[in-house]
């Protein structure tokens, strides 16, 4: 491929593929860790990309492959979680890039739902790459809330399409997070709650369920309301262990041991801000065959990133809007 374009330099298609092939082996290496390498490979790709979209500005699929490559090197960069460079401005400088192109494509027609959905994909993962960096997380928060609008009205056109509803839920929950980085705790557990009543629509125990969400809002809303020194939030705790298990219930053995470990390890540590003994033996850690063996699993995996969430605002997978193409 380069040296066919290397004899016909000119070409748009043989560019067109051959920024396709960069960016191609730059999602192989990055599912493989060689995140150096994807990072350099991205790069190749962008630099045919953005030529071929200067070149031509209202061809919407040479738009729509630059704006996926943004967010793939973003990614790479900072913005995903578990693995990345830790190039927090870099990451930042394209996905701003992205958001503009996703904001542009919106404008140009704004009854285009994909394009919509591509400017929500690109502000989540800016206002998740910028609470790195602990002077913008007003900065993470606006883009967060500027996500949510969109989101919200992308549902109300919607309302049975999962991907909005997961987007809407994770949304809440990451602004719950970074309120809480700002010491808003208060209005943290209205984001939380929020996060908490969308999952509690996605709860069905085949197909696209939200059960991972609901269990995590449920149990930070507990710890938010037992470190504020409410009375009953050991009541609150004891249901949170059990609604943990109870959503993981009807979904793989593995995701059930994690959901139940997680919900009584988070019960657990909500009885503990509030002074109060477990009431639940279930909840003084991982008691079954499954939940220690979860519990081992986890012991075993790589060190977070000092984000330390549970998954980007999207899906790393290449279905993503902002990830494939």
């Amino acid at each position: 491929m380069q040296r066919a374009v290397a004899l016909d330099p000119a070409s748009r298609p043989l560019r067109n593929d051959l920024g396709l092939a960069y960016a191609t082996l730059g999602q192989i290496f990055q599912r493989t860790l060689r995140l150096r390498d994807a990072a350099d490979l991205y790069r190749r790709a962008l630099d045919i990309r953005e030529g071929l979209v200067n070149e031509n500005p209202d061809n919407t699929t040479y738009r729509h492959n630059l704006l996926v490559n943004y967010g793939n090197l973003g990614d790479v960069l900072a913005s995903q979680p578990w693995q990345n460079l830790g190039d927090t401005s870099g990451a930042i400088a394209v996905l701003e890039k992205a958001a503009a192109l996703a904001e542009l494509s919106r404008r140009t027609d704004p009854a285009d739902r994909g394009a919509s959905f591509d400017f929500v994909n690109a502000k989540c993962r800016l206002g998740l790459a910028m609470t790195e960096d602990p002077a913008r997380l007003d900065a993470a928060l606006a883009n967060y809330a500027e996500a949510a609008r969109l989101t919200k009205e992308l549902r109300a056109q919607d309302p049975k399409r999962y991907a909005y509803a997961q987007f809407d839920g994770l949304l809440e929950w990451r602004s719950g997070q970074t309120l809480l980085l700002l010491g808003r705790s208060d209005a943290a557990a209205k984001r939380f709650e929020a996060a908490q009543t969308i999952a509690a629509g996605w709860l069905g125990t085949s197909g696209a369920t939200l059960r991972p969400l609901y269990v995590r809002s449920t149990a930070a809303l507990a710890t938010v309301r037992a470190q504020a020194g409410d009375v009953q939030c050991g009541r609150a705790c004891s249901r949170c262990g059990a609604r943990a298990r109870a959503a993981a219930a009807g979904t793989d053995q593995r995701r059930c041991a994690r959901l139940s470990v997680g919900g009584s390890r988070l019960s657990r540590d909500c009885q503990a801000h509030a002074g109060e003994p477990a009431g639940d033996a279930r909840g003084s850690g991982p008691s079954s065959r499954e939940e220690r063996g979860a519990a081992a699993n986890r012991s075993r995996r790589p060190p977070k990133s000092s984000r330390g969430g549970n998954g980007s605002c999207a899906t790393s997978k290449p279905s993503s809007p902002l990830v494939s193409g």
